[in-house]
């Protein structure tokens, strides 16, 4: 079955976020930026356990280049410098960036900081949050067809 090329927008709310700051306490635990986040933290007791929906929604990070995965370490994950700078509030995001095929391909203007996440409830994006549509014209623009 063939699904059509699609693109995403991800905006960054407060589940990543938070997971984001588990992340970085399960480096600071452990004493590494190599973090496999199933068996280190979503199966751990932890207060740096990850909620299904973090770590469900986990590779949102890597979108907005907050963190990344480790090459050669299938699961293994450690902050960005910027995820770093940016829980230290030291640097602003993009709110929202435009994935196709995985890729990211653009980053919307408007900038978020850590304070904007303050008091703020965990929730994530579900399926309708998504943009969805048939990108033919976009993928001849972008020539990615």
């Amino acid at each position: 079955m063939h699904y059509p090329d699609r693109t995403y927008v991800h905006t960054l709310t407060p589940g990543p976020v938070s997971a984001l700051r588990k992340l970085q306490a399960a480096v600071h635990y452990y004493g590494r930026n190599e973090i496999h986040i199933h068996d280190e933290m979503k199966m751990s007791n932890a207060a740096f356990k990850l909620t299904d929906f973090e770590w469900n929604n986990f590779s949102q990070l890597r979108f907005h280049a907050l963190a990344f995965k480790v090459d050669g370490k299938p699961g293994y994950w450690g902050i960005t410098a910027r995820g770093a700078a940016f829980l230290k509030g030291e640097t602003p995001v993009p709110l929202k960036v435009k994935t196709f095929r995985n890729q990211v391909i653009s980053h919307s203007e408007e900038r978020i900081t850590i304070a904007d996440f303050r008091n703020k409830e965990s929730h994530f994006e579900t399926k309708p949050d998504f943009e969805l549509r048939n990108i033919d014209k976009e993928a001849k623009q972008l020539q990615l067809a």
